[in-house]
C-alpha cells in the first residue's frame, strides 16, 4: 500500500500529537498498531 505523507504513524503523532492533548497514551498506542497492521498487511 502506497502511503502519502509521514513514513510511520509514530512520525505522525510525534509531530502532531502536541495538538490533541486529551488523547491518552493508551489510545495513541491502539491507534499505532492497528494502522501499522493495516499498512503492513
Amino acid at each position: 500500500m502506497k502511503r502519502a505523507g509521514h513514513s510511520t504513524i509514530e512520525i505522525t503523532v510525534n509531530t502532531y500529537g502536541h495538538l490533541m492533548p486529551s488523547l491518552s497514551a493508551g489510545m495513541i498506542e491502539f491507534a499505532t498498531t492497528k494502522l501499522n497492521d493495516s499498512w503492513n498487511a
